[in-house]
């Protein structure tokens, strides 16, 4: 019986680490807030973030590419945390995400150095 019951629990922590190395890559709900801005294009990269007045973090990044998936809630996290912090002072203390595309937006990573290795 004890062997029965050491073997179930074996399963069962082998079943959360599971689930805990899956959260790990899910879409945060930062991505679908006004936090967050999708570039379009080299106009709307230009319009949107290089003329803001507020401070923006460019995301390069690219579906097939590990260590984006890796980095994006964490870059989501520390975003979403730094400006409920400032949430109650300055508005132009929030910052915002600026997600670039490299396989639809090749021309704007060149532009801009930005390279996979």
């Amino acid at each position: 019986m004890s062997a029965r019951c050491i073997q179930t629990t074996v399963r069962n922590v082998q079943t959360l680490l599971m689930i805990n190395s899956r959260r790990h890559f899910q879409t945060s709900v930062l991505r679908l807030s006004a936090d967050v801005f999708h570039v379009k294009d080299d106009g709307d990269f230009q319009k949107e973030v290089l003329d803001s007045k507020k401070p923006f973090i460019v995301d390069f990044h690219a579906a097939w590419c590990g260590p984006c998936k890796i980095l994006e809630p964490r870059l989501e996290k520390v975003l979403n945390n730094h400006n409920k912090k400032v949430q109650n002072t300055s508005a132009d203390q929030q910052i915002k995400l600026a997600k670039v595309d490299i396989d639809n937006l090749g021309e704007l990573s060149s532009k801009y150095n930005v390279q996979t290795k």
